[in-house]
């Protein structure tokens, strides 16, 4: 998990405290879509085209979920509802089987079949690019928020 610290002067704590939640939503959920588009492309390069389908490539991607506490979380991997039929008529859904491909698993009748990571490899390769850009991104942000902010105090006084 990447976890990022804001460290910064005064004015920079006063003007998140100042910003709305749903402000702060908003610029969470903002940095978080540019910086997990690396991490995005990076796992779809690296996932198998194994299965003649392509589903799994194409079914990765992320979803921002905000809580009530304040935290923003960024989840990256297969999306529900790609559905895709193979060649012998078999209905194929990313979500069901990612972790097998990722993991590798046991064969009914005995065996194995080998790990082919994309989720790890692209998270490893990615993640200090990920917390630079999203570093960036909210300092970009918060600055414009500050001298919104800044505006509108000064045309109440």
């Amino acid at each position: 998990m990447i976890g990022i610290a804001i460290i910064g002067t005064a004015d920079v704590a006063e003007t998140l405290e100042k910003l709305s939640n749903a402000a702060k939503k908003k610029l969470g959920t903002d940095a978080l879509v540019e910086a997990l588009t690396p991490m995005i492309d990076a796992a779809r390069a690296q996932a198998s085209d194994s299965v003649d389908t392509g589903n799994l490539k194409a079914s990765i991607g992320f979803r921002v979920k905000a809580y009530k506490n304040g935290k923003i979380l960024g989840y990256v991997g297969p999306r529900n509802g790609f559905k895709v039929v193979d060649r012998q008529g078999r209905t194929r859904i990313a979500t069901r089987y990612s972790h097998l491909v990722e993991f590798g698993h046991a064969k009914k009748g005995g065996g194995t079949v080998a790990a082919e990571p994309f989720l790890r490899p692209a998270f490893a390769a990615t993640k200090q690019q990920c917390a630079a850009t999203l570093g960036a991104v909210l300092g970009r942000k918060i600055e414009i928020e500050a001298t919104r902010l800044s505006r509108r105090k000064r045309r109440k006084k």
